[in-house]
């Protein structure tokens, strides 16, 4: 199944909460994480995100929202 990774780190927003940028789309982050580094998963076929993080050596999905392909785009997946 066709994946892409991104790793971000989140920011702060003017309002004060949390965010990661994908191909320019924010992504809103619980503040606790702000400053530390994630793993964010698109999963193509599934048009899903999963955004992940890793402490001692456990990882936990932290964000997993709907992420539509831009129908535009030149090519599809099927």
């Amino acid at each position: 199944m066709p994946r892409v990774y991104f790793i971000r780190q989140v920011r702060e927003d003017a309002k004060g909460r949390g965010y990661i940028d994908v191909v320019n789309e924010p992504i809103p982050i619980r503040k606790s994480y702000i400053n530390y580094f994630v793993l964010a998963e698109w999963t193509l076929v599934d048009e899903k995100l999963n955004v992940l993080f890793e402490k001692d050596k456990q990882t936990k999905t932290i964000q997993s929202i709907d992420f539509k392909i831009n129908p535009n785009s030149k090519y599809r997946l099927n």
